[in-house]
């Protein structure tokens, strides 16, 4: 009998179910913030980026949860976690998007400084 790891394979996924939550959290709150800070300089144009931004970050929350939900199950059928792009493309995706609105508010003029 060998000794055990001096890792719990459990934790791995806990980890990275954690860091998911915190980057839909983060999305989640600079959407609600997004409005106040880029209404000045874009006006309603603004909108549509913090709509996209609010619906990332609630799929970021969900997939995070099924994901960490179905970790367990999976590691002990196969021996580790199929990952799937298709949510990294959207955190992608919606990062340009946010870039992309940032650069926009700032060279229409932006909010003026004291």
């Amino acid at each position: 009998m060998s000794a055990p790891g001096p890792w719990d394979p459990g934790l791995q996924p806990e980890r990275t179910a954690l860091a998911w939550r915190r980057l839909g959290l983060a999305l989640t709150g600079l959407a609600v913030t997004l409005p106040a800070l880029a209404w000045p300089s874009l006006g309603p144009w603004c909108l549509p980026c913090a709509a996209l931004t609010l619906a990332c970050g609630f799929v970021v929350l969900v997939a995070a949860h099924r994901r960490y939900s179905r970790a367990g199950a999976m590691l002990r059928a196969s021996g580790g976690l199929a990952l799937d792009g298709r949510l990294l493309l959207l955190v992608t995706v919606t990062a340009l998007i946010l870039a992309l609105t940032g650069t926009a508010a700032v060279l229409t003029g932006g909010p003026k400084l004291p």
